[in-house]
């Protein structure tokens, strides 16, 4: 299931996941919000287990607005550029 989400103002087409931990930015997402001036900070973790088994690199973490359906929260999204999902 996908539902729009608004991120820093950028409307993404997120994947929901009951079982994630965090908020993730795959490459396509990540293109899009750093283009509109997003900037990546380096966090201690390096890779990270998707939901199917794999370990993908992890390029870095991004504060961003999060906004769902009229509730706005601020939030830290990993950035994984090997994730085929914008956002998860």
């Amino acid at each position: 299931p996908y539902v729009k989400d608004c991120v820093n103002g950028v409307e993404l087409m997120g994947l929901l996941d009951s079982g994630a931990s965090r908020t993730i930015l795959g490459s396509a997402g990540w293109d899009r919000l750093s283009a509109c001036g997003a900037v990546l900070s380096h966090c201690g973790i390096s890779k990270v287990r998707v939901a199917d088994g794999a370990h993908c690199n992890v390029s870095g973490v991004a504060r961003v607005v999060f906004e769902l359906k009229g509730r706005r929260q601020t939030i830290d999204a990993l950035v994984v550029p090997g994730l085929q999902e914008s956002l998860v």
